[in-house]
């Protein structure tokens, strides 16, 4: 089975959420049942380099705009580097959430 990692950006003015969003998909991509907003949720303001500039983070908002890259290193760390800033997660990380338990089993 292939797991596939995308990133959604989205800017929901309702709620006024600016969000970098990991989702996974399970099907080859047809659906995206876990998504996880990339923060650790600590308060304060980044600058994001380029077209993004300053930003707020915290456990609502993340990095809203930039360019991606990203890649899965052998140590199975997931690294994302945005046009200034780096950020470093695993499976564990966004699956943690009891919402996504069901999933855990596809990825072993």
């Amino acid at each position: 089975m292939k797991v596939v990692i995308n990133l959604i950006r989205r800017h929901t003015r309702l709620i006024l959420i600016f969000m970098c969003v990991a989702a996974l998909s399970f099907d080859e991509g047809k659906s995206w049942p876990v998504k996880k907003l990339l923060t650790d949720g600590k308060e304060r303001f980044l600058d994001g380099g380029a077209w993004t500039g300053y930003f707020e983070m915290n456990a609502t908002n993340a990095e809203p705009r930039g360019y991606l890259g990203m890649i899965q290193t052998p140590d199975n760390l997931i690294n994302l580097v945005s046009s200034k800033n780096h950020y470093r997660f695993n499976l564990a990380w966004l699956l943690d959430n009891p919402a996504f338990k069901k999933y855990v089993a596809f990825i072993r």
